[in-house]
């Protein structure tokens, strides 16, 4: 069958955009989105994200380049603000669905912006051990899981290894973590690398990861908004929401081409 497709960038975290109105889309679309997201093999990406019109300005359901459904995607979610304005679906201020959690955006020339919410009512702490050396992490809910390490060696070095054994360890089970590398700069400046569950490498931008990041460093007194988290592919620029639990997430997105593609 055919399936008509947009292809999204934001800060190099890729995504294939489906019109949900497209009857070709499968009611069990896993295996689609395995064989569409396969790099050097089909478009290739780190997820598919599924974009429908409701009664809210629209819905949008995203998946993982593993076929699973993920949670939230902060960079994913804003790719979705940029879709459902070019389609007509919304205005410059959207009110929109991820799976059925309600979220705000705003469409600002080139940049756009989400408010997402903190689901952690605290900050978990967790110590692991790499080459004999401890490491401090920091657990919380940014819309997905997510533990932060704050220490500049590892932000550099950025092991696989070590980070995949932290993304699997029981502790986080049954659902895994998310696992992030980061080095704070100065109070308005944090570098970081995301490993990414169901990706199951490091991405070049992560928004939730961003965020957690900023919600933990905020919570130990380090940083103040607004804040520029640099990755790989780019900034995201993270401002005070409209609650102490809630950010704005802001940055460029790509809209990289259009096309079809024929799946079996």
């Amino acid at each position: 069958m055919t399936i008509n497709f947009e292809k999204y960038s934001v800060l190099g975290n890729d995504f294939i955009m489906l019109d949900g109105r497209d009857a070709d889309i499968p009611e069990n679309p896993e295996e689609m989105i395995i064989s569409l997201c396969r790099r050097r093999f089909s478009i290739g990406a780190d997820g598919v994200i599924i974009v429908r019109d409701s009664e809210k300005d629209y819905t949008a359901e995203y998946y993982n380049s593993d076929g699973l459904q993920g949670n939230m995607c902060g960079n994913g979610a804003r790719a979705v603000i940029d879709y459902g304005y070019r389609k007509g679906w919304s205005g410059k201020k959207p009110v929109f669905k991820v799976w059925n959690d309600k979220y705000k955006g705003i469409v600002d020339g080139d940049r756009i912006g989400v408010e997402l919410t903190i689901f952690s009512e605290r900050i978990e702490e967790h110590g692991f051990s790499l080459d004999g050396t401890e490491y401090k992490g920091f657990h919380c809910n940014s819309g997905v899981p997510h533990i932060v390490f704050f220490d500049r060696i590892l932000f550099e070095e950025s092991p696989i290894d070590f980070a995949r054994e932290i993304r699997f360890n029981k502790v986080f089970d049954p659902d895994g973590t998310n696992v992030n590398f980061a080095n704070i700069v100065n109070q308005s400046n944090i570098y970081i690398r995301t490993y990414e569950r169901g990706v199951e490498d490091f991405t070049y931008a992560c928004g939730t990861g961003s965020m957690a990041a900023v919600f933990t460093a905020l919570n130990r007194g380090v940083i103040e908004f607004p804040v520029n988290v640099h990755s790989h592919g780019g900034s995201i620029e993270i401002e005070k929401g409209s609650c102490d639990t809630s950010m704005w997430l802001w940055s460029k997105v790509d809209r990289i081409y259009t096309g079809t593609t024929e799946y079996k």
